[in-house]
């Protein structure tokens, strides 16, 4: 994972009122954990907070309030010690600073230098034309060009800048800057954050709604043109309208409201009261004062938080709308001074064009403002930024220093690429997959090299290796890392030819795990097996490591250098694991591959035995009968094969998660991954009772052990648990305190790094 340092005086955490567009974002980014260095005053009520996200750093900077100088000396003291942050934080890979705070990306340029990592500025406003157009700078004087001195300065000096709003491109042309330095990350939002399931009816009751009733949600400041509101208020008495926010203007604008009936203030709230307060509301108010800067193009929050809870829009801003919506579009919008009609037109449309309207809106945001899409970008972004050299960064030399090889695994497999791969490239060490895929491609900026996928087991086994061998002579790494067994000879080929480092993957207990394999004739099991322990052996004496994935198959090898590299779930890949009682009740989940050898029927016949049935979410590959098995339960969802990034949501939207693997030779000893990541969401698990298990977990208390072959056992554990819930979520509780403190990829992923660091250095 790497590190990103956001450097934004006013960045806010989603349990605060205001704009949280930067957690937004980055928490959405793969392959990027954020630093959020902000100042400890919310800017929209000026009142100091703290907050539990671990992902924000909050500085002590004074509030807004108050004259320019207060203000400036603000500035500078945060970004003096925004820089002091930068340069003693840990491991970086970028630095993101962000206006409107002009010296922040000052600040930002200086730990880049230090810190010798990309630097990239996002530029909200465009200052100081803003404030020229604001009338609170004449252009030409010595502070003007001072600030467009050091606006120039901060735009040569930023490997990318981000901008939130097309429009705006001839304003960076004009000061030298060229348009491939640009990037448009429009502000957005969610869909989702707005979707609200109480009844319209009761929230309108709840805010005390009657009428058509108008909101407004955002800043009470001299730039927002709150008068206009209150224009459009005495122009439309038979409309209510509502301001929600906190600003300088506040005071005066409630002095000026105090004779209106039908205006009303409320304090800021935070994103999940706002969303209730808008289901119940009519139409939403994005207002502006008429500025020209502003007609070049806007991207406001608050007309797409209007917008994503199905709200019909008016706003006053026109054209400088152009590249958000359009008139009739989703509402309307028109010139500085038609706030009262817009409000008018829009209270007066039947419920059939408002529900359009509605409809367009939150289609607009889908489609083309969801933070999601614009997280694309931003990864988008900061990987190009980081292929840009800077002074003391290494280039990219031609031969990878490690390349990991597999046949028989998906080239983003959970281990292999999620896990290994991941946490050597977070650790600076250039590595690459060689992996059957469509194509070429770089996925987290881990290169993936495309070996043909041949069409069966034994073409896989016999032609697959030479394709690989002939990959891996081309890109010549200094380090080979197979992971699985029919490549053994593949890593001897290549450490014959290039002198290289070679190191074997061992996933499975290899003689054991082929008496199990269904599809090879009991006959010949015994020959396959013998044959599998010769290739380990020759592995354990010819390669140069070994990294196991259990303790037991370790115990296979002698090799000095064997690694145990467990498949424990990253902790951060459940940041915020949930509690028990916040999952659908009567609710089981099953991730990983499935089969009847991993309890399928034994599962569905339990959940289907309890009175009413309990409801099985499962994903993963699944073999023909289990499918068979599932297809015919009303009370199974199999979502098929998702994506890794999807498991934790999975999970956590279940009571309790399930592993009741048979007894069979290569269960005996296992470690499956998904009983980590149960207990790493804070769920219990029903799991069969295997001593290895019972073992390593027992002692622990986070779950049920019961024999797998028994539906009768299975369904009663699953019982006892649903009636039980202060129970079961001690249990989970437990489970996510065992994975903090001893069961989590983050500490295995130091043993892995420090293996091929030895290997590179000798």
């Amino acid at each position: 994972m790497k590190r990103v340092l956001v450097l934004n005086q006013f960045a806010l955490p989603r349990d605060q009122s205001g704009g949280t567009r930067h957690i937004d974002l980055f928490g959405r980014v793969d392959g990027w954990t954020p630093t959020i260095v902000a100042g400890d005053h919310n800017y929209n009520t000026q009142l100091k907070y703290a907050t539990d996200d671990a992902r924000f750093r909050l500085l002590p900077v004074p509030s807004y309030e108050g004259t320019s100088l207060v203000r400036m000396a603000g500035w500078g003291l945060y970004a003096a010690q925004a820089a002091v942050v930068g340069v003693t934080e840990g491991r970086l890979d970028a630095v993101y600073a962000s206006s409107p705070n002009m010296l922040t990306p000052v600040a930002g340029w200086l730990v880049a230098r230090a810190r010798r990592v990309p630097f990239i500025v996002e530029i909200r406003d465009l200052w100081p034309e803003s404030i020229v157009g604001a009338g609170a700078l004449r252009r030409g004087s010595k502070v003007h060009s001072a600030l467009l001195t050091l606006e120039r300065w901060i735009y040569r000096h930023a490997d990318r800048i981000v901008v939130v709003t097309a429009g705006w491109e001839e304003h960076f042309e004009s000061l030298g800057v060229p348009r491939e330095k640009l990037t448009v990350i429009p502000n957005g939002t969610e869909v989702d954050d707005f979707t609200v399931t109480e009844e319209r009816s009761a929230l309108r009751t709840e805010f005390g709604f009657d009428t058509v009733t108008a909101v407004y949600a955002g800043a009470h400041g001299p730039s927002n043109g709150l008068q206009m509101v209150l224009d459009a208020a005495r122009a439309c008495p038979d409309v209510d309208f509502v301001l929600v926010g906190s600003g300088s203007e506040k005071p005066r604008l409630q002095d000026a409201a105090a004779d209106a009936a039908n205006v009303r203030f409320l304090d800021p709230l935070p994103k999940p009261e706002l969303a209730r307060l808008l289901a119940a509301a009519d139409i939403g108010i994005h207002c502006i004062e008429p500025l020209p800067i502003l007609t070049t193009g806007m991207s406001p929050n608050k007309l797409f938080d209007y917008m994503a809870a199905g709200l019909p829009t008016v706003s006053n801003a026109g054209e400088g709308l152009r590249a958000v919506v359009r008139d009739g579009e989703a509402g309307r919008t028109g010139a500085p001074d038609s706030l009262p009609e817009l409000v008018a037109a829009v209270a007066a449309a039947g419920t059939q064009q408002r529900g359009e309207w509605a409809a367009a809106a939150r289609t607009i945001v889908t489609e083309r403002f969801s933070r999601s899409s614009a997280a694309q970008t931003l990864a988008q972004v900061l990987g190009q930024a980081r292929a840009t050299q800077h002074p003391g960064r290494t280039a990219m030399t031609t031969s990878p220093q490690v390349i990991h090889l597999t046949t028989a695994h998906n080239p983003t497999d959970n281990r292999i690429f999620r896990k290994e791969c991941v946490a050597l490239r977070e650790a600076g060490i250039d590595v690459h997959v060689v992996a059957c895929a469509p194509q070429d491609q770089t996925v987290s900026e881990v290169p993936i090299h495309a070996l043909h996928k041949r069409k069966n087991r034994l073409l896989r086994m016999t032609v697959g290796p030479v394709d690989a061998l002939r990959t891996v002579r081309r890109l010549k790494p200094s380090v080979l890392h197979v992971h699985d067994p029919e490549l053994i000879p593949v890593a001897l080929a290549w450490k014959a030819i290039s002198r290289g480092k070679v190191v074997f993957d061992a996933h499975e207990d290899l003689p054991k795990q082929v008496m199990g394999k269904p599809y090879l004739p009991r006959w010949s099991r015994r020959t396959v097996a013998a044959f599998a322990r010769r290739l380990e052996k020759l592995a354990d004496g010819r390669c140069d490591a070994i990294v196991a994935a259990t303790p037991s198959i370790a115990r296979n090898f002698s090799n000095p250098r064997t690694v145990m590299v467990q498949n424990y779930p990253w902790l951060r890949d459940f940041p915020a694991a949930t509690a028990y009682d916040t999952a659908p009740e009567r609710t089981l989940s099953y991730v990983g591959g499935l089969s009847l050898e991993r309890g399928a029927a034994e599962m569905v016949a339990a959940a289907g035995s309890l009175t009413p049935p309990a409801h099985i979410t499962v994903a993963g590959p699944a073999t023909a009968d289990s499918s068979a098995i599932m297809a015919d339960a009303e009370h199974v969802d199999y979502l098929g094969i998702r994506p890794a990034t999807e498991v934790p949501g999975i999970v956590r939207d279940a009571q309790v998660g399930l592993v009741l693997f048979h007894p069979i030779p290569n269960h005996m000893e296992c470690q499956p991954t998904k009983l980590f990541e149960y207990m790493a969401a804070r769920r219990p698990f029903i799991a069969s009772d295997l001593e290895y298990w019972r073992t390593m977990l027992g002692d622990f208390d986070c779950g049920l052990f019961v024999d797998p072959t028994d539906p009768a056992a299975v369904a009663a554990a699953m019982a006892e648990l649903f009636d039980d819930p202060e129970t079961a979520a001690v249990m989970g509780d437990n489970g996510r305190r065992a994975v903090e403190e001893r069961f989590s990829f983050e500490g295995e992923a130091t043993r892995l790094v420090a293996m091929n660091h030895e290997l590179l250095e000798s």
